[in-house]
């Protein structure tokens, strides 16, 4: 996905005065042949210039411009981050894992300081999974496994069952971000005519999730 998110200010709670996601799909078929295909690119291109304009409009005090899985791991990644700079004005930052994984952190700890348990943010062409203790990182990952990847679910079981630290997390919170636990969340709400139409924050009961997904 492409999105344009600005706030009225760069404060402890950053108010969003607009927030736009166009799924563009840039990690689609990357596990086969490890690059954004010029479809893909070319579509997100349309997007970010028009998100471009907009910036141009609003005129925001300061800009940040990042990519993190798809375009880290394309081959052509480097050549997709130029266009963009051409394209939208401004330099692309592209994400480490690592760092990918402590900003995802901060923002949910932004607003939950002491959490503890496991964070898991799930897109197109990685998941980033990162335990949390008292707010604090103990152990990230990103994963090349999401909702557009084509490996075989034995390969996907073999990639968590390395993660031996997930042991240590059983029978506490998972914090899902991401349009796949938005998804998933909104079929909670749906089949069990939850009152609040409101996704975040939503809480599931662990049982309840295989229903949903079945």
């Amino acid at each position: 996905s492409v999105r344009l998110v600005v706030y009225r200010d760069y404060s402890h709670y950053p108010f969003p005065i607009l927030n736009e996601r166009v799924t563009c799909k840039i990690g689609e078929g990357l596990d086969q042949n490890a690059v954004i295909q010029q479809k893909r690119a070319e579509a997100a291109l349309q997007v970010i210039a028009r998100f471009g304009r907009l910036l141009d409009a609003i005129q925001p005090a300061q800009t940040f411009v990042v990519a993190t899985a798809a375009v880290r791991r394309a081959q052509n990644g480097e050549r997709f981050a130029q266009d963009v700079e051409a394209v939208l004005g401004y330099p692309v930052d592209v994400l480490p894992a690592s760092e990918e994984a402590r900003l995802i952190s901060l923002g949910l700890t932004r607003y939950y300081p002491a959490l503890n348990g496991l964070v898991a943010d799930l897109g197109g062409g990685s998941i980033e999974l990162v335990q949390l203790v008292d707010g604090q990182i103990r152990h990230a990952v990103s994963l090349n496994i999401g909702h557009l990847t084509t490996q075989s679910k034995k390969e996907i079981k073999a990639q968590i069952k390395d993660l031996h630290w997930l042991s240590e997390l059983k029978g506490q919170a998972l914090y899902g971000i991401g349009g796949s636990f938005r998804a998933l969340g909104a079929g909670y709400i749906a089949r069990r005519s939850y009152p609040l139409k409101l996704l975040h924050g939503l809480e599931i009961p662990a049982d309840e999730c295989q229903m949903i997904l079945s």
